[in-house]
């Protein structure tokens, strides 16, 4: 066959087969049009879920690769005094993990009444996991949303090579405000100091010191020893010291501490007595030093109930003045002819003052106080009530726990004829309206009451607190506490000028050995003669005086002749 044959041969066949066709079943369409669209919803489906479902967390994701976030911290705002000294202010600092420190005063006693902060705080790559500062007791807890502000945040672009280059602010921070006190920094320095040397001196192991304006409820100075220093608190050194003192230094003893009021109590049941009738001014009772009663199991024995020396005679006045317990064994439990206000009453006319009752003052820990009651003894002690009971409770012992504020602000409803001040630290416009006693008195049973406790500093157990500068009222009480009542309690509360109440205030000296460690009358009545030199409370202690000197050290006491209807 010829060459020219073969390859016409060969191009009619592929031509040929270039034209045929291959017929696909409808079914193989179907299968590869399912496992098409199949795919296609799936790819769909994911993509939803990734961009929709999941959009901020992989945002975020390729944000943290692409930026780091950085909080920018506010300043927290100051505490000042009320002179506007500062008493605790943020500081910048170089070289920290952030840019400010927080700075308290050096001036010492204002631990408590301050507190301090925890800081900012970084993870272990940097970033900060808590962005602002936080208090964590005092008035830096009270009001820290006020003094913190609020942090802003900025975002720095990390580059390839791993650096932080150009920032993005995404907000500003909001500066913290300032709080102006009605602390008074010089008065508080000083009641500390000379609470300390009283404390140390007198064989005491605490106490507490509180000033208050009786007007406005505003505290000018609230110390405790001991107590920390704000500044040392991140020191971990002197926080084991700190932990390891058992003399309580957390404990704020001015609102956190409970302690048995003891004789402070006897105004307010020689109050409950006059109103309800139970006696008059001229009532008188005898201390022969006790009262001795059948013992209600052994009725071939006696229970004695011990005054703390005989008084003789004694009236209202003279009772308060000379904290007479016979005379208020008988009027709070009854004793032969005088009959007794009893428990219950007891009980409703503490409430009344507001002795179970938080005083509501500007500082967080306050705790609330205890009135024995039957009902009390049973759940603590699963016993019945006795009349002894009763006795003890009538002088403030027994059940009975107080703290410092509370019975403060219970000591301005005597000295105020039945308004209950609210003790605040905080100086802002709002007017807290003060309370009332719940239960009604005639203003002339106040009267007896106030007289009463002139008398004890004039001529009663607080001679020692009497100022011939201030007039000063009060009541004086030692309550025994401890294992074997080896311990005391020693206070002094009370208001001044007398005439005309202005200022209270409170001094506690807790487990001071007993018949060994005074009452601290003479620490009380420093601290209101230093005031006196101060040129702000000059001029209310006494208006029509310029004798006007700067050493209250030079002041000294004098006696008052009790007037003759008191006798």
């Amino acid at each position: 066959m010829k060459f020219e044959d073969v390859y016409q041969d060969l191009q009619i066949k592929k031509i040929s087969k270039k034209n045929s066709t291959t017929r696909i079943s409808f079914f193989s369409i179907k299968i590869i049009s399912f496992f098409v669209l199949f795919g296609f919803s799936a790819f769909l489906c994911r993509a939803y879920y990734l961009q929709v479902n999941k959009y901020d967390f992989y945002a975020g994701k390729s944000d943290t690769n692409q930026f780091v976030s950085s909080p920018i911290l506010p300043t927290r705002g100051s505490i000042l005094d009320r002179n506007g000294e500062v008493l605790a202010k943020s500081e910048k600092v170089d070289g920290e993990d952030y840019e400010y420190e927080r700075k308290y005063t050096e001036r010492v006693g204002f631990g408590h009444v301050l507190g301090y902060v925890n800081y900012p705080q970084k993870d272990s790559s940097g970033v900060f996991w808590k962005n602002n500062f936080e208090g964590v007791s005092g008035l830096e807890a009270y009001y820290d949303q006020m003094l913190s502000g609020k942090a802003g945040k900025q975002y720095f672009e990390r580059g390839a090579d791993g650096k932080l280059k150009q920032s993005f602010l995404v907000s500003l921070a909001i500066e913290g405000k300032d709080i102006k006190t009605s602390l008074d920094a010089d008065l508080q320095e000083y009641s500390y100091n000379h609470l300390k040397d009283f404390v140390a001196e007198k064989g005491f192991e605490g106490g507490t010191v509180i000033v208050m304006d009786i007007k406005d409820g505003q505290v000018l100075t609230m110390t405790n020893y001991p107590q920390y220093d704000s500044q040392n608190m991140r020191n971990n050194t002197y926080l084991d010291s700190l932990n390891k003192d058992e003399g309580k230094p957390y404990l704020n003893r001015a609102i956190g501490g409970t302690y048995a009021p003891g004789s402070t109590m006897k105004p307010f049941f020689a109050l409950a007595a006059l109103q309800l009738g139970l006696i008059n001014t001229i009532t008188s009772i005898f201390s022969s030093g006790k009262i001795e009663l059948p013992n209600v199991i052994d009725s071939s024995k006696s229970t004695i109930f011990r005054d703390w020396k005989a008084h003789g005679w004694v009236n209202v006045y003279t009772a308060i003045a000379n904290s007479s317990d016979v005379f208020f064994y008988a009027i709070g439990g009854g004793y032969e002819k005088q009959k007794g206000l009893g428990i219950t009453l007891i009980d409703e006319w503490s409430k009344s003052f507001g002795a179970d009752s938080l005083s509501g003052i500007d500082l967080p820990g306050e705790v609330k106080g205890n009135i024995p009651t039957p009902d009390w003894k049973k759940r603590i002690f699963n016993e019945e009530w006795w009349l002894g009971d009763t006795y003890h409770s009538s002088i403030g012992q027994y059940g009975f726990l107080l703290t410092p504020i509370s019975l403060l602000k219970m000591t301005t409803g005597l000295a105020t004829n039945g308004k209950l001040i609210t003790p605040k630290i905080r100086i802002d416009d709002q007017q807290i309206k003060p309370g009332q006693v719940s239960k009604t008195v005639n203003d002339e049973w106040y009267k007896v009451v106030q007289d009463g406790m002139r008398m004890v500093v004039t001529n009663g157990t607080a001679k020692n607190l009497n100022s011939k500068l201030v007039e000063i009222s009060g009541k004086s009480g030692t309550a025994e506490v401890g294992v074997g009542n080896k311990k005391i309690q020693s206070w002094i509360v009370g208001y001044y000028p007398s005439s005309k109440p202005r200022y209270a205030f409170i001094v506690l000296c807790e487990l001071g050995t007993k018949n060994k460690s005074p009452t601290p009358n003479v620490l009380a009545r420093k601290i209101i003669e230093k005031m006196y030199y101060t040129p702000e409370y000059h001029a209310i202690l006494a208006p029509n005086k310029d004798d006007l000197d700067q050493n209250p050290e030079n002041a000294s006491t004098s006696s008052t002749t009790i007037p003759t209807s008191f006798q």
